[in-house]
């Protein structure tokens, strides 16, 4: 009997300290749950508060208002070049057939008897001046298959050497018959052009090459029929304080607005940077502006064109050069 008493009382013991178990971890679940509750509240409500200060921020800067000039204002600045004739430029060579910036493609524009063959340049680590629109080599080229995965990795054309970039294959994203196709230097482009009618267009795509370019136009002796372009109004500006007697134009949307006005805006930034050539994107010209900028003293150029019935209403309207990607349909007239 005594041992039956005991053996009961050791179970309902056992049974005390289990249910007991199970209130305290019922308990800490409990709070658990209210501290993620709470948390969960206060992330919300962190999110919602910095959702408010975003809000509050324009997620655009403001456009500059269109302001008038005085009539006296209203002209284009006086260069010492004077536009060259080049009806037709190939945007980065034959870019629609050929890998684009590559010599292939700019052989292709040659033989398509393109005026102009437009390039981009940047600069690489080590300083040298290399053809590739984009700040890296991603969507045009295809990295080595080598040992180092991390350095293949990197494309970014400012942390490479030009023996680095040398190794991307530039032509084979375009097709299997271009394998093998590399990103050209600038000397190695101009090379190829001073051999031929087709002018250099040559578009800076980083500031703090300017000196360098200049300097390759000398050596390829094409520095007189050589035709420099860029977005940035800073590099516009410093091409034309370190060389007077290179044609440099200036690429340059538009404002929607009254004809006028518009053309005030355009003019005080060509005036500011002193050049008298605009080179416009085409869906931003109206024969009214193109009229206006003209009567101003500007040469307008428009880029990129590939229907030749826009080609030829751009010219109807007096645009004097189309840049584009099928100098095998659009012509020169």
């Amino acid at each position: 009997m005594r041992f039956f008493l005991n053996k009961n009382w050791r179970r309902a013991r056992s049974a005390t300290f289990a249910a007991t178990a199970v209130c305290l971890a019922a308990i800490a679940a409990g709070n658990a749950l209210s501290d993620a509750k709470a948390a969960a509240a206060g992330a919300t409500s962190g999110a919602a508060a910095q959702n408010q200060t975003v809000k509050k921020s324009p997620s655009k800067p403001a456009k500059r208002p269109l302001t008038p000039l005085t009539p006296e204002e209203r002209f284009a600045p006086k260069t010492p070049f004077s536009a060259p004739a080049m009806p037709l430029v190939a945007h980065r060579g034959f870019s629609h057939k050929f890998p684009e910036n590559t010599l292939s493609s700019f052989r292709g524009a040659i033989a398509a008897g393109a005026d102009g063959c437009e390039f981009d340049v940047r600069k690489t680590r080590d300083g040298k001046i290399i053809v590739l629109h984009d700040a890296t080599l991603s969507r045009t080229a295809k990295a080595p298959r080598v040992r180092d995965a991390a350095r293949a990795s990197i494309t970014k054309v400012a942390a490479l050497t030009l023996a680095e970039v040398s190794t991307f294959d530039a032509g084979a994203r375009k097709g299997s018959q271009f394998a093998g196709e590399r990103v050209p230097t600038l000397d190695a482009t101009l090379a190829l052009l001073a051999k031929s009618t087709c002018r250099p267009v040559v578009e800076i795509k980083v500031e703090n090459i300017e000196e360098a370019v200049i300097a390759a136009l000398k050596r390829a002796e094409v520095f007189e029929k050589a035709v420099v372009i860029s977005f940035s109004k800073t590099v516009v500006k410093k091409l034309r304080a370190l060389e007077p007697r290179l044609t440099v134009a200036w690429l340059c949307g538009a404002e929607r607005g009254e004809t006028t006005l518009v053309a005030d805006a355009l003019t005080r930034d060509a005036r500011a940077i002193g050049v008298n050539m605009l080179d416009m994107e085409h869906s931003r010209l109206t024969q009214p502006l193109v009229a206006e900028l003209r009567k101003r003293g500007f040469t307008v150029w428009a880029w990129t064109v590939d229907k030749p019935e826009r080609a030829a209403l751009l010219r109807q309207w007096g645009v004097a050069s189309i840049t584009t990607n099928r100098p095998d349909i659009v012509g020169k007239h």
